[in-house]
């Protein structure tokens, strides 16, 4: 697997630490997380995680995503 770029590595973490302290995952906590200004960046970053496969839509609630198992590796980075 290609290495991720620092953002999408740190949207990528955040995908993951996020449910693990019970916050919701948001683009603007996503976005206050990794201290990016634009949820727009947030948004292009999970887009390149899904076409990598890290991620996928899950079937409820809408706009949710799950972090795939393949992508263990890239959060330890």
């Amino acid at each position: 697997m290609k290495p991720l770029s620092p953002g999408r590595a740190r949207v990528l973490k955040a995908l993951v630490d996020l449910p693990a302290r019970g916050e919701a995952v948001t683009f603007r906590n996503i976005a206050r997380e990794c201290g990016l200004a634009s949820t727009s960046t947030v948004h292009s970053h999970i887009l390149g995680l899904h076409r990598a496969g890290l991620i996928a839509r899950a079937p409820q609630p809408r706009y949710a995503y799950v972090v795939l198992p393949e992508a263990a590796d890239a959060t330890d980075q």
